[in-house]
């Protein structure tokens, strides 16, 4: 059986599809925010939109980024998710968010 304290980084999640959901379609659906109320075994990394944009195929909302940081933090905020802001740019930025996992472990 596998290590249930093993730690996991996902880049994608039942957040990001609550918050995309919302954006695109409305109001999730009620399993969605059943599940979101359940799991409360995770720490999120919330990287703020400090950085330059950049262009790529799966990208969207250029000139919406700052609204879209700000559902992100009104869900986590409203299902009671713990997380911690990422900001800054290059070796700053990643080393932020390293301090936080190693105090997470």
């Amino acid at each position: 059986m596998a290590d249930q304290t093993a730690l996991r980084i996902l880049d994608t999640d039942a957040v990001v599809l609550y918050v995309w959901w919302l954006e695109k379609f409305g109001h999730p659906a009620g399993w969605l925010e059943e599940h979101l109320h359940a799991i409360k075994d995770r720490h999120y990394l919330l990287t703020k939109p400090d950085v330059p944009w950049e262009t790529d195929p799966l990208r969207e909302s250029q000139y919406d980024r700052e609204r879209i940081h700000a559902l992100y933090t009104r869900t986590l905020e409203e299902f009671g998710s713990p997380y911690t802001e990422i900001e800054g740019l290059g070796g700053g930025r990643l080393n932020r968010a390293i301090e936080v996992v190693d105090s997470l472990i």
